[in-house]
C-alpha cells in the first residue's frame, strides 16, 4: 500500500514568503536519519548560491551547527502544522527528496504526494525505486542532482487540472477504500 495525500483544495500559487533570487527549492519532512543526504543538500546549496533552499522539518542542526548557519541560502522554517504545509509548498518551484542508502530503497515518500498537490515537480535520488516512472519526478544520482533541479524548475508548476488528474486515486480516502475492499474480499 502506497502513501497518499489529503484530498482538498489545491492552494493558489504565491511567491512572497519564501524568496529565492533564481528559484526556490523546498524539502519537507524529517531532516535526520540515515536516509537523509545532508552532504548532497549542502553541496547543492554551495554549488547554487542563487537558489533559495527552504527546509521544513524538525531537525535544527547539522554537525552541531544550526542549519541556517551552514549556508546562507538555506532557510530553516522548522516544523509546521500540516495545514500550513501546502501554503508553504505553494511558494516554491521544486520539491526535493534527497534520500540515500538501503533504508530508502523501498520508501514511498509522502512528500512526493504533497509536492504533487502543490504543483511542484520533484527531484529525487535514484535510490527511491518507488518513484521510478512516476509523473512529475526527476530522478538523478547525486552528481547530477543539481542539473535535475534546474531541469525540474524549468518545467514550471503544474496547472491545477493536471495536479488533480495526477492525484486521482492517490488520496488517503482512496487508500482507505482500497483497504476496506481488500478486507471484505479476504475475510
Amino acid at each position: 500500500m502506497r502513501n497518499a495525500t489529503e484530498e482538498g483544495a489545491i492552494p493558489p500559487r504565491r511567491r512572497e514568503l519564501i524568496p529565492g533570487e533564481e528559484a526556490t527549492l523546498v524539502y519537507s519532512g524529517c531532516l535526520a536519519g540515515k536516509w537523509f543526504d545532508w552532504e548532497l543538500l549542502l553541496h547543492l546549496a554551495e554549488r547554487h548560491p542563487e537558489w533559495s533552499i527552504s527546509l521544513i522539518g524538525k531537525e535544527t542542526t547539522w554537525e552541531g551547527k544550526p542549519v541556517g548557519e551552514t549556508r546562507p541560502n538555506l532557510c530553516f522554517l522548522g516544523e509546521v502544522p500540516y495545514p500550513e504545509l501546502r501554503g508553504l509548498l505553494a511558494q516554491a518551484d521544486v520539491g526535493l527528496i534527497p534520500f540515500r542508502g538501503k533504508v530508502a530503497r523501498g520508501v514511498d515518500p509522502i512528500k512526493y504526494y504533497d509536492y504533487l498537490a502543490a504543483g511542484l515537480p520533484a527531484v529525487a535520488t535514484t535510490v527511491l525505486a518507488e518513484l521510478q516512472d512516476r509523473p512529475h519526478v526527476f530522478q538523478a544520482k547525486p552528481r547530477r542532482f543539481a542539473r535535475a533541479g534546474r531541469g525540474a524548475g524549468g518545467r514550471g508548476i503544474l496547472p491545477a487540472g493536471r495536479r488533480r488528474a495526477a492525484l486521482e486515486g492517490n488520496t488517503w480516502d482512496d487508500r482507505a477504500e482500497a483497504l476496506i475492499r481488500l478486507w471484505k474480499e479476504n475475510p
